[in-house]
């Protein structure tokens, strides 16, 4: 900041020597002290540099912290992409897990359904045939009765 006052100063210097030169008549042009003007262009040459070199260093860190934030967010972007993709494989593997939770629930229903019609018939013959021994049983025994009768 001290350079660029010191810049502005001499530069203001400068204008004035220019404005308080000798003005040649019917012409836009002035006559000054040549040595001084010169002083005062190696002042501002000598000032300039360093100011120049801090901007120089401005626009370099500048350009580094965009290019550091650029690299970031196109991490930050990546990342994010990735854990979309991870999103979308695990939505797409869960509900293919639910399709297939479903099939194989809809298959044990119907396995069950038939185990349970398999079982009634089964206890059915095994009741018929029960029934069918009991009577055969019965006849007998009605016939043991009557030939006890006799």
């Amino acid at each position: 900041m001290k350079h660029i006052q010191q810049v502005d100063g001499l530069l203001g210097r400068l204008e004035a020597l220019i404005n308080e030169a000798t003005r040649i008549p019917l012409t836009n042009k002035v006559m000054l002290e040549a040595g001084e003007a010169f002083e005062l262009v190696e002042m501002i040459r000598q000032t300039l540099p360093e100011e120049m070199r801090e901007a120089v260093e401005i626009v370099k860190e500048r350009e580094h912290i965009l290019a550091r934030a650029r690299m970031e967010g196109e991490a930050i972007v990546a990342r994010a992409e990735e854990a979309v993709s991870r999103m979308v494989d695990e939505t797409v593997i869960a509900a293919e897990a639910q399709h297939r939770a479903e099939a194989l629930l809809d298959k044990s229903r119907t396995v069950a359904q038939e185990i349970h019609h398999r079982s009634i018939r089964y206890a059915d013959e095994i009741l018929q045939q029960i029934e069918a021994r009991l009577g055969e049983t019965l006849r007998q025994i009605h016939q043991h009765r009557e030939e006890l009768r006799k």
